[in-house]
């Protein structure tokens, strides 16, 4: 289940717990996303919908994980190939910032 409020987007669970949510904020030409919680394979997803829907209205993405405390790399390899499509579509740029332990390995490791 998806709720927004306000400006931040939060995904629960069918026990009605939340998986994670995303706080979205454009400003400077910059769209800025923050990402919270675990992105297990479960919600994958709904990240994916997010970030694509965005890459197509927006050039910048700058894409903030530091609130994420597991990433299933399905998610990963989405945001891989969210940034080469963005190069590709529109000569625009999504940028991760923030990663740390386990979920910047994984970055790494899949090449973002």
């Amino acid at each position: 289940m998806r709720r927004i409020k306000r400006n931040v987007l939060e995904v629960y669970n069918a026990e009605n717990i939340l998986l994670f949510c995303i706080e979205e904020q454009n400003k400077d030409e910059i769209f800025r996303m923050k990402v919270q919680g675990r992105i297990t394979n479960e919600v994958a997803e709904e990240l994916e919908d997010e970030l694509w829907s965005v890459l197509l209205s927006c050039k910048c993405v700058e894409l903030d994980v530091s609130g994420v405390t597991y990433m299933a790399s399905v998610a990963a390899k989405t945001l891989l190939s969210a940034m080469q499509m963005s190069e590709e579509r529109n000569g625009g740029s999504l940028q991760v910032c923030g990663a740390s332990g386990a979920v910047s390995e994984l970055l790494n490791e899949v090449g973002v």
